[in-house]
């Protein structure tokens, strides 16, 4: 989860409505395994 986190930045060629729908994907993912995620929107990473 965290991996998938760290490198999402990273993904070239993808819309900003495709990066929503997948950060939606991942915040989806961490609430059923219990992740805590400290960021709200994948822009908030650095």
């Amino acid at each position: 989860m965290r991996n998938a986190i760290a490198r999402f930045k990273q993904v070239q060629g993808v819309t900003d409505s495709e990066r929503d729908a997948a950060w939606k994907r991942i915040r989806s993912a961490a609430k059923k395994h219990k992740v805590e995620l400290n960021e709200k929107d994948w822009r908030e990473l650095s």
